[in-house]
């Protein structure tokens, strides 16, 4: 460059550089800068979204995992030591709540438990993957004391550090053949002593498909990149087109390196209140406007909230959205431009009043969301070294509020997901606490006057269900069956409430009537939802097999014979209870012969649906039950669960299912 050219002003030199270049190189001259600053500030956003992401996934395994390991009884796990063990009742038994943890969340693929020999070989002993029942699919379930032949590199240094590991890539073996993420616990026995190692394993593509709300929002903030590029590229296109002056396309580069920063600030910041301030400080310098604001729309109350002022920093506006410019463009979700402000019938004066200031003009735009919906106003006001605001102000406006829109969804996206593990995790301690208040341990087959299994498969994370089964004095116990109305956390809460009173009430008056009337008169009073629950409550005399019983709305439960008749308890019916006070219930007897069996369940059985609709019935359970009046009471209630999943055949469970079997010795 010559001397002559380099004391030039700027400003000359840029327009006669402009001159020399035509109208479509200068476009595509502007695209390309806008892109190359976008490109590498998009891939620095995309990296710590995308990492703050996967740092939350991997602690959420982890917190699974801890979940999970909160089940084990460490103690009774060193008791398995040889293959034989997995076929043991005590070994089934301590292999539920595992089963339960891999149920209540489906997306992990295989949960299980492994021990360290001293010859350095890894073995499992606990294994929750399921037998497929097809033959020709390959089956995955290990058993206990197989080796794990080639352990990923994590595990081995869980077992070495006792720590608990997370690992960083997908590892594949002869289970993970496309890639797993796993997450290591370390088990200790009451003593501190290292006993295993708990692990559980997410597939590559549950990972992936965790990963897809953030790379959306990614994937739109690239897109908008990308049409903001050919907007300035357009803009500066059209500049030298009309032979603008030198000032014009200083104004676009000034505009790239505005854009520039709000671009670095969407890189660096995921809050939209640290955000803001420096997009609204930006859109005043592209503007050329004295003062630029930002209003938040709340719809609920119909009030704009000022969350940046420029120039009214420590005032707090608010305006209603029938009122001012803001307002108006609240309303209409329109861009509003209006060229004299004193002019326009929405305008108040007031603020110039109470501030001391002149309004000349107003550009301002509405935040969208992606439905349409407003978020929020900008408005620029006065435009420096004009009269108004121009077609070309208006365009660049509505761009950078695409950028805010792009901050607001990704904000957006980012804690609903966060929202949604927190809730996850939630409802997976709940369905623990839940499922620990129902009691897990059955009397050991032949040991004692009779033998007692059940089980309850919640249609959601927590359920309305529940059984119990209780002595009240030397000879008799208490056996209970019901159904709350609803699904969810408030069938739950109501659940947990009717089982502490009816076993509050059993325990001072067995009565199987006068338990369920207190209990109705408990649960009526402000019950305003209205909810009730189905109850079927029998007394039971293990000295000569009397059962008394009453029943509030339940199925009628069954008792089957060895020989294979059976007969429905049809007697002692009445209305459920919580929904109205003073309800009265009757009670009826009959007696329950050796070796004959008292079977219990909820309308999540015989009302369980097809893919076409079509109920399991009461014929077909009856038909189950006969066939397996034989077999022990965990083997038919394991083989009626199974018989509800074969006829729903992949459909979606829509009720709890609960089932209980009581065989007299």
């Amino acid at each position: 460059m010559t001397d002559q050219a380099a004391a030039m002003p700027m400003d000359r030199q840029l327009k006669r550089r402009a001159r020399g270049m035509p109208p479509v190189l200068l476009g595509v001259i502007a695209t390309l800068a806008v892109l190359l600053v976008l490109i590498p500030a998009g891939m620095f956003q995309s990296r710590v979204s995308e990492r703050a992401l996967k740092d939350e996934i991997r602690a959420g395994l982890l917190r699974t995992a801890r979940i999970a390991a909160s089940s084990v009884d460490v103690e009774i796990h060193k008791q398995f030591s040889k293959a034989e063990d997995e076929f043991t009742p005590a070994y089934q038994q301590a292999l539920a709540p595992l089963v339960a943890a891999k149920k209540a969340d489906p997306q992990i693929a295989y949960l299980y438990t492994a021990i360290r020999q001293d010859d350095g070989k890894i073995y499992f002993i606990y294994d929750v993957t399921p037998t497929p029942e097809d033959p020709s699919v390959e089956d995955t379930s290990v058993a206990v004391m197989e080796e794990y032949e080639d352990p990923p590199p994590e595990i081995i240094e869980a077992f070495e550090q006792r720590k608990a590991i997370v690992s960083e890539d997908f590892y594949t073996d002869e289970w993970c053949v496309d890639g797993c993420i796993g997450g290591y616990l370390p088990l200790f026995d009451g003593n501190g002593e290292f006993v295993a190692i708990l692990g559980l394993d997410l597939t590559k593509g549950d990972y992936e498909r965790r990963l897809a709300s953030i790379r959306k929002a990614i994937t739109y903030g690239g897109i908008i990149g990308v049409l903001l590029a050919l907007l300035v590229g357009l803009g500066v296109w059209l500049v030298r087109r009309s032979d603008r002056n030198t000032h014009e396309l200083g104004r676009q580069l000034t505009t790239v390196n505005a854009l520039l920063n709000i671009s670095r600030a969407l890189a660096q910041k995921l809050e939209v209140a640290e955000l803001m301030p420096t997009v609204i400080s930006e859109t005043s310098a592209i503007m050329s406007a004295e003062r630029c604001s930002f209003f938040l729309y709340d719809q609920e109350n119909k009030l704009l909230v000022g969350q940046v002022m420029q120039g009214m920093e420590a005032k707090t506006i608010t305006v209603p959205h029938d009122a001012g410019v803001v307002g108006r463009v609240a309303r209409s979700g329109q861009l509003s431009n209006v060229i004299d402000a004193y002019q326009d019938p929405d305008f108040d004066r007031s603020f110039d009043i109470l501030n001391d200031y002149k309004t000349r003009n107003i550009l301002a735009a509405p935040v969208l969301a992606e439905d349409g919906q407003v978020i929020g106003v900008v408005q620029v006001i006065n435009k420096i070294g004009a009269r108004a605001f121009d077609e070309d102000d208006e365009i660049l406006l509505e761009a950078l509020t695409g950028q805010m829109q792009m901050a607001f969804e990704r904000a957006r996206l980012t804690e609903s997901y966060v929202e949604k593990r927190r809730l996850d995790s939630a409802l997976k301690l709940a369905s623990n606490i839940q499922m620990s208040m129902l009691p897990n341990e059955f009397p050991e087959p032949g040991s004692g006057p009779f033998d007692l299994h059940a089980i309850l498969v919640p249609a959601k994370a927590v359920g309305g269900d529940f059984y119990d089964f209780f002595p009240v004095d030397e000879h008799r116990w208490c056996l209970v069956i019901a159904d709350v109305s609803g699904k969810g956390i408030p069938a739950a809460l109501f659940m947990a409430k009717t089982k502490a009173l009816i076993k509050a009430f059993a325990s001072i008056n067995c009565a199987p009537d006068d338990v369920l009337e207190r209990a109705n008169n408990e649960l009526a009073y402000d019950n305003s939802a209205a909810m009730f629950v189905t109850v079927f409550l029998a007394v039971m005399d293990t000295r000569n097999g009397e059962l008394v019983y009453s029943n509030a709305g339940h199925n009628h439960p069954y008792i089957l014979s060895p020989d294979g008749s059976q007969r429905l308890l049809t007697e002692a019916d009445g209305v459920p209870i919580g929904a109205m006070t003073d309800l009265e219930f009757e009670c009826a007897k009959t007696e329950l012969q050796p070796a004959e069996v008292f079977y219990l369940f909820t309308d999540g059985v015989n009302e369980a649906m097809s893919p076409d609709n079509e109920q399991l019935g009461d014929d077909r359970l009856t038909e189950l039950l006969v066939a397996r009046v034989n077999e022990s009471v965990q083997a038919q209630n394991e083989a009626i669960l199974q018989a509800v999943r074969d006829h729903a055949n992949g459909a979606e469970q829509s009720d709890d299912i609960t089932v209980m079997a009581v065989r007299r010795s």
